[in-house]
């Protein structure tokens, strides 16, 4: 899989609200905020990262929250 900037091999699950990414080199957990498509139809996902404070409050998803965009 390649995430982001980065690449790893692995397995990931969806458990509830809660994506995990089982890699090789790490394991990273991210909550799903939404995912929709944008005008020209590209999916997105918004994911919060793993922290141990993970907060719905509009501020929290705003300053921690990822958007990732279908790549073309």
């Amino acid at each position: 899989m390649t995430f982001g900037t980065e690449s790893d091999t692995g397995t990931w699950s969806v458990k509830h609200d809660v994506l995990t990414l089982a890699g090789a080199q790490r394991t990273r957990r991210y909550l799903l905020i939404g995912a929709s498509r944008t005008l020209e139809g590209k999916r997105t996902l918004f994911l919060m990262p793993e922290h141990s404070g993970w907060s719905l409050q509009p501020g929290a998803i705003g300053m921690s929250g990822e958007l990732y965009v279908e790549k073309e």
